[in-house]
């Protein structure tokens, strides 16, 4: 995973992207969020305004094969914060 400010990245930017723009009707590019070391998602409302940050969530949650499309770095990212999760609890 990478760490962001402290935080943990989970998805790549066109992953998250690919959910927010079918959560919202958009068609953000990656290349569109300023460039800033802030969250995608600070980053995301510096152009759209807040928004609901479910929303991208709900759309896997609607459409589970959407999880084969996204990116091996993605997939990767939720395989170790799994397996850290599942340590903790052994």
């Amino acid at each position: 995973m990478v760490a962001l400010l402290g935080q943990k990245v989970l998805f790549t930017i066109g992953d998250y992207l690919g959910l927010y723009n079918e959560a919202f009707g958009t068609s953000r590019k990656a290349s569109e969020p300023p460039k800033h070391p802030d969250r995608l998602i600070v980053r995301l409302e510096a152009l759209d305004g807040k928004f609901d940050h479910w929303r991208p969530a709900e759309i896997l949650l609607r459409s589970p094969a959407k999880v084969e499309k996204l990116s091996q770095s993605t997939l990767s990212n939720f395989e170790n914060l799994t397996r850290r999760i599942n340590e903790t609890h052994a």
